[in-house]
């Protein structure tokens, strides 16, 4: 099961890291970097690239330098950090998903 918590909350990273869920869920006003070194390996962390800031209001070429600094800062499972917005380019999703798959073959250019 997944916890998705709405906001900023950094105040509240290790009572979630201890929850029991497999996945956490974050906003991107939680600073990725420090959501992983409290919750480590308890769990999955997924996010937390902006919705609107980024996917919706940036150039494609920066949804991808986003989305990787987000892979990097520790980031498991690459996701918007909360639903999509309205008007959101397909452009934009499909650099998103090209971030993805170009971070991880640079680590394995055998993928």
């Amino acid at each position: 099961m997944i916890l998705h918590m709405c906001g900023d909350a950094t105040a509240i990273l290790e009572p979630m890291a201890c929850s029991g869920f497999e996945g956490l869920s974050i906003e991107e006003k939680v600073d990725a970097k420090y959501a992983k070194r409290i919750i480590g390996d308890r769990a999955c962390l997924i996010g937390n690239v902006s919705p609107v800031d980024i996917l919706l209001s940036t150039p494609a070429e920066e949804v991808k330098r986003q989305a990787k600094m987000c892979i990097e800062d520790g980031v498991d499972i690459l996701a918007p950090g909360c639903g999509l917005a309205p008007y959101t380019s397909l452009e934009n999703l499909k650099a998103f998903v090209e971030a993805r798959d170009e971070y991880y073959k640079g680590l394995n250019p055998e993928l």
